[in-house]
């Protein structure tokens, strides 16, 4: 491939202060300033609405911030978002009405959608401290009962919260999703309890408490939240694994489309994982993931491989879903990450865009099953296996923006590991061209 020689981009101050303000970021910080915002005034009784409602809207909050992070909710928003910009079009042929500017706008909101979930999170903490401060200052209105549950109710989300700051939740994963899901089916249970206590009282009407939206907003919550769990599955599985033992294939029954994801689980309480779910042909009645053996669990597949495991019924959307509303791209990985983009190519024959896999001995690594699928569904000319034990390392920027200008693309998409995909997506967007990859906020 013919590389165009250009002068790396010097970083200011402001462009890296632009890029640490992520759209994730900038999300959180306008809910958590809404609310903030909005219980100020409540306090000065300049809104003696918002003083009086101040637990539904705590509860309003979490019922957000649980749909940001709900697998079937997330599906729908999905699939509308990218059905509105594509309609019209099929299969990738058609003009798409919607500018560029706003698919990447849709995009980025998508990939970014954690913001609304921990803003939420931390905009329900700020009603709840509201709130306890009310309950404590008022000796008559509430009894003991609810006083502790609401004091109960603040303890456990700012402990939900505290779970989630991102150098605890990188460094202790496990301890991160342990803590958060179970602190988080105690909060709701609490948060039943407490709303049943505060407004169900004998001095309240049973018939008008009944038909209070806070108590149905309450009750959604409560089944978006189990809703996922109960789709949980024990299911067979079958695992092929390379002569170098660093990835795992797992082939799974029920035909996935392109672009969404899976989750797995030696055990239905322990941790979860994620991957990408590809399949070959509609008709074969099966999808598969590839699983990188970094990390105890995914080594624990090449050395102990499994006959079973649980697994979510229900697959959700990640951003290579978004490809939809491209009409050409560059898809860009390195590794075993080859199982996000290899979906776009191995079940939809997409012509439309290219890819550019970065590996060591695709064969012996990855396996002759995955690169013959990847063959078999990628275009020669729009497919470019990047073998570092013959080539080096290359500059993934300068790969991306090469294929990027001589396909004319829309968009670039890439997987790396985080500190990969950062670079690429910051490199890119520093030359204008649109980029995009995953957010390591869970």
């Amino acid at each position: 491939m013919d590389t165009i020689k250009r002068a790396p981009p010097q970083t200011s101050f402001c462009t890296a202060a632009v890029q640490w303000f992520t759209v994730y970021r900038q999300l959180f910080a306008w809910i958590v300033a809404f609310n903030l915002a909005v219980a100020i005034v409540a306090a000065t009784e300049s809104w003696p609405w918002a003083h009086t409602h101040r637990v539904q809207f705590a509860v309003a909050n979490t019922l957000v911030s649980v749909l940001a992070r709900n697998e079937v909710f997330m599906r729908v928003l999905y699939t509308v978002l990218v059905k509105v910009v594509t309609v019209g079009t099929k299969d990738g042929l058609g003009t798409i009405w919607a500018p560029t500017f706003l698919r990447n706008l849709i995009t980025n909101f998508l990939l970014h959608c954690g913001g609304v979930h921990s803003g939420c999170g931390i905009g329900s903490l700020i009603w709840l401290i509201y709130a306890a401060v009310y309950l404590a200052t008022d000796h008559i209105l509430f009894t003991v009962w609810v006083k502790i549950f609401g004091y109960a109710l603040m303890a456990l989300i700012t402990l939900s919260c505290l779970t989630a700051i991102p150098s605890l939740r990188f460094k202790y994963h496990n301890f991160f999703e342990h803590g958060h899901r179970y602190i988080g089916w105690l909060s709701l249970v609490v948060m039943m309890v407490f709303i049943i206590l505060l407004y169900g009282g004998p001095h309240y009407n049973w018939r008008d408490f009944l038909g209070s939206y806070w108590l149905w907003l309450s009750l959604i919550t409560v089944v978006l939240v189990a809703l996922p769990w109960c789709c949980v599955a024990r299911v067979p599985v079958v695992a092929e694994i390379p002569v170098s033992k660093r990835i795992t294939l797992l082939k799974f029954s029920g035909y996935v489309r392109t672009g969404l994801y899976g989750r797995i689980s030696r055990g239905p309480l322990s941790e979860w994982h994620v991957f990408g779910c590809f399949s070959q042909d509609p008709l074969q009645g099966s999808h598969y993931m590839i699983c990188s053996a970094v990390g105890d669990f995914t080594k624990a597949l090449a050395e102990r491989p499994p006959e079973y495991l649980y697994t979510r019924l229900i697959k959700f959307p990640g951003f290579s879903y978004c490809h939809r509303m491209y009409h050409s791209g560059v898809a860009i990985c390195t590794g075993a990450a080859i199982g996000v983009f290899i979906s776009l190519f191995s079940n939809q024959g997409l012509t439309n865009f290219s890819l550019i896999w970065v590996g060591s001995k695709f064969e012996a690594t990855y396996g002759q099953s995955v690169v013959d699928m990847l063959r078999r569904g990628c275009p020669p000319d729009r497919l470019t296996l990047y073998d570092t034990s013959v080539n080096g390392r290359p500059n993934l920027v300068d790969l991306a923006a090469d294929a990027y200008y001589k396909q004319k693309a829309e968009v670039v998409f890439c997987v790396s590991n985080l500190v990969g995909t950062r670079s690429i997506v910051h490199g890119c967007r520093r030359q204008g061209i649109p980029a995009f990859g995953p957010v390591w906020d869970a």
